[in-house]
Protein backbone atom coordinates (compact mmCIF):
# COMPACT_ATOMS: atom_id res chain seq x y z
CA UNK A 1 0.00 0.00 0.00
CA UNK A 2 1.42 3.31 -0.87
CA UNK A 3 -0.37 5.24 2.06
CA UNK A 4 1.93 7.38 4.67
CA UNK A 5 1.87 4.54 7.30
CA UNK A 6 3.38 7.31 10.14
CA UNK A 7 0.46 8.00 11.93
CA UNK A 8 -0.99 4.29 12.00
CA UNK A 9 0.07 2.77 15.42
CA UNK A 10 -1.33 -0.62 14.99
CA UNK A 11 -0.65 -3.88 11.89
CA UNK A 12 -2.16 -6.14 10.85
CA UNK A 13 -2.75 -9.26 12.83
CA UNK A 14 -2.51 -6.93 16.28
CA UNK A 15 -5.53 -7.72 18.57
CA UNK A 16 -7.08 -4.54 20.12
CA UNK A 17 -9.79 -3.82 22.51
CA UNK A 18 -12.20 -1.00 21.83
CA UNK A 19 -11.95 1.50 24.29
CA UNK A 20 -15.62 2.55 25.25
CA UNK A 21 -17.34 -0.64 23.81
CA UNK A 22 -14.98 -3.54 25.48
CA UNK A 23 -15.20 -5.58 22.59
CA UNK A 24 -12.17 -7.03 21.43
CA UNK A 25 -11.10 -7.93 17.43
CA UNK A 26 -8.21 -8.44 15.33
CA UNK A 27 -6.98 -5.98 12.91
CA UNK A 28 -7.61 -6.68 9.14
CA UNK A 29 -6.73 -3.97 7.24
CA UNK A 30 -6.52 -0.07 7.54
CA UNK A 31 -7.11 3.68 6.05
CA UNK A 32 -4.59 6.36 7.00
CA UNK A 33 -7.62 8.73 7.44
CA UNK A 34 -11.26 7.56 7.13
CA UNK A 35 -12.06 6.43 3.91
CA UNK A 36 -15.49 4.76 3.90
CA UNK A 37 -17.92 7.80 3.23
CA UNK A 38 -21.33 8.02 5.25
CA UNK A 39 -23.55 6.91 1.57
CA UNK A 40 -21.17 3.45 1.80
CA UNK A 41 -22.54 2.70 5.41
CA UNK A 42 -26.38 3.88 5.20
CA UNK A 43 -25.79 7.38 6.20
CA UNK A 44 -23.64 7.07 9.35
CA UNK A 45 -23.38 10.00 11.67
CA UNK A 46 -19.91 9.31 12.10
CA UNK A 47 -19.02 11.49 9.32
CA UNK A 48 -20.05 14.24 11.66
CA UNK A 49 -17.92 13.14 14.35
CA UNK A 50 -14.29 15.07 15.37
CA UNK A 51 -11.47 12.25 14.77
CA UNK A 52 -12.03 11.66 11.20
CA UNK A 53 -8.56 12.42 9.53
CA UNK A 54 -7.01 9.81 11.98
CA UNK A 55 -6.07 6.21 10.75
CA UNK A 56 -9.16 3.59 10.72
CA UNK A 57 -9.00 -0.06 11.28
CA UNK A 58 -11.17 -2.67 9.74
CA UNK A 59 -11.88 -5.33 12.71
CA UNK A 60 -13.40 -8.80 12.79
CA UNK A 61 -14.67 -9.14 16.33
CA UNK A 62 -14.09 -12.25 18.71
CA UNK A 63 -17.27 -13.73 17.86
CA UNK A 64 -17.20 -15.51 21.56
CA UNK A 65 -20.03 -14.40 23.83
CA UNK A 66 -21.92 -13.45 20.38
CA UNK A 67 -22.28 -9.49 21.37
CA UNK A 68 -20.79 -8.59 17.79
CA UNK A 69 -19.94 -10.35 14.55
CA UNK A 70 -20.24 -7.77 11.87
CA UNK A 71 -16.88 -6.09 10.91
CA UNK A 72 -15.92 -3.23 12.55
CA UNK A 73 -14.39 -0.01 10.46
CA UNK A 74 -12.92 1.76 14.21
CA UNK A 75 -11.09 5.54 14.52
CA UNK A 76 -7.29 4.74 15.70
CA UNK A 77 -8.64 6.47 19.02
CA UNK A 78 -10.92 4.14 19.95
CA UNK A 79 -8.83 1.27 20.48
CA UNK A 80 -6.18 -0.33 22.43
CA UNK A 81 -3.72 -3.21 21.61
CA UNK A 82 -4.15 -6.36 24.11
CA UNK A 83 -0.59 -8.01 24.42
CA UNK A 84 -0.54 -11.98 23.31
CA UNK A 85 -4.56 -11.76 22.68
CA UNK A 86 -6.96 -13.88 20.54
CA UNK A 87 -9.57 -13.87 18.82
CA UNK A 88 -12.57 -16.44 17.57
CA UNK A 89 -14.31 -15.34 14.19
CA UNK A 90 -15.85 -17.22 11.54
CA UNK A 91 -13.97 -15.12 8.78
CA UNK A 92 -10.59 -14.98 10.42
CA UNK A 93 -8.78 -17.98 7.61
CA UNK A 94 -9.87 -15.62 5.21
CA UNK A 95 -7.37 -13.07 6.66
CA UNK A 96 -4.89 -14.50 8.30
CA UNK A 97 -2.94 -17.67 8.18
CA UNK A 98 -2.12 -18.46 11.60
CA UNK A 99 -1.10 -16.95 15.21
CA UNK A 100 2.46 -16.48 15.49
CA UNK A 101 2.91 -16.21 19.19
CA UNK A 102 6.38 -14.59 18.99
CA UNK A 103 5.23 -11.62 17.32
CA UNK A 104 2.12 -11.76 19.44
CA UNK A 105 -0.49 -11.27 16.21
CA UNK A 106 -2.34 -13.32 13.23
CA UNK A 107 -0.29 -13.44 10.54
CA UNK A 108 -2.22 -12.23 7.15
CA UNK A 109 -2.33 -14.14 4.12
CA UNK A 110 0.08 -12.84 1.02
CA UNK A 111 -2.64 -10.66 -0.62
CA UNK A 112 -2.62 -8.81 2.52
CA UNK A 113 1.14 -8.97 3.34
CA UNK A 114 1.39 -7.06 -0.09
CA UNK A 115 -0.91 -4.70 0.60
CA UNK A 116 0.27 -3.66 4.08
CA UNK A 117 4.18 -4.25 4.20
CA UNK A 118 5.20 -5.07 7.53
CA UNK A 119 7.52 -7.40 9.38
CA UNK A 120 6.97 -10.77 9.03
CA UNK A 121 9.04 -13.86 9.57
CA UNK A 122 10.53 -15.73 6.39
CA UNK A 123 8.81 -18.72 7.41
CA UNK A 124 5.30 -16.82 7.23
CA UNK A 125 5.63 -15.45 3.63
CA UNK A 126 5.61 -19.20 2.42
CA UNK A 127 2.45 -20.38 4.48
CA UNK A 128 -1.17 -20.00 3.74
CA UNK A 129 -2.82 -22.54 5.74
CA UNK A 130 -5.81 -21.33 8.02
CA UNK A 131 -5.41 -20.12 11.82
CA UNK A 132 -6.74 -23.57 12.87
CA UNK A 133 -4.23 -25.39 11.13
CA UNK A 134 -6.51 -27.47 8.95
CA UNK A 135 -4.29 -26.91 6.10
CA UNK A 136 -7.12 -25.12 4.07
CA UNK A 137 -5.99 -22.28 1.39
CA UNK A 138 -6.99 -18.65 2.19
CA UNK A 139 -8.55 -16.75 -0.79
CA UNK A 140 -7.96 -13.23 -1.32
CA UNK A 141 -10.27 -10.67 -0.37
CA UNK A 142 -10.96 -6.79 -0.49
CA UNK A 143 -12.32 -5.94 2.78
CA UNK A 144 -13.21 -2.54 1.58
CA UNK A 145 -16.38 -4.04 -0.74
CA UNK A 146 -16.94 -6.53 2.74
CA UNK A 147 -21.18 -5.59 2.49
CA UNK A 148 -20.94 -6.53 6.40
CA UNK A 149 -19.34 -3.64 7.47
CA UNK A 150 -20.53 -1.58 10.37
CA UNK A 151 -19.00 2.01 11.11
CA UNK A 152 -17.88 2.83 14.98
CA UNK A 153 -19.99 6.12 15.54
CA UNK A 154 -19.34 5.54 19.75
CA UNK A 155 -17.67 8.85 20.94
Amino acid sequence: MQEDRSSVCYSLGHVVRHCKLGYRGVIYGWDATRMISHDSIAKSACSELPGTKQPFYYILPDEIGGRCTKAKYVGQDKVEILVGGRVAHRSLSKYFTRYNPKLGRYIPVAHLRYLYPDVYSTRDEHEDADPSGSGVKSTQVNHKEDNKLEMDNSE
